[in-house]
């Protein structure tokens, strides 16, 4: 719980884009991403020429349990994708993680969409 106040405290500090499904993120924004029964909070950072990008996941009724934190570093047109299970013969639910020139986009979908 403690590192999920500490990147909230951090996106703060960056000024949160706000909460989307679909979002742009610029450098020094973080932004707040909903899927299924997770709350993520993603921003990214310079790596040389690479975009490290940040993204937290607490569940949203469960504030006692332990956040789980994913760092990816991409080159241009690489993307990272975390998804959420779902019952049986369900698709699971994610957001793909898309470098985009100097900036990332977030996308919320059915995974495999």
């Amino acid at each position: 719980m403690k590192f999920f106040v500490a990147a909230l405290g951090a996106l703060i500090a960056f000024g949160m884009a706000g909460q989307a499904c679909a979002a742009t993120i610029k450098p020094g924004q973080g932004v707040e991403t909903q899927i299924g029964s997770y709350s993520l909070v993603s921003y990214f950072t310079r790596a040389g020429s690479d975009l490290r990008v940040v993204t937290t996941a607490q569940r949203i009724d469960d504030e006692r349990g332990e956040p789980i934190r994913m760092v990816a570093t991409l080159a241009p047109g690489q993307e990272a994708i975390l998804s959420v299970p779902q019952k049986l013969g369900e698709p699971a639910l994610s957001v793909t993680i898309i470098r985009v020139g100097d900036s990332i986009e977030l996308h919320c979908g059915n995974a495999g969409q």
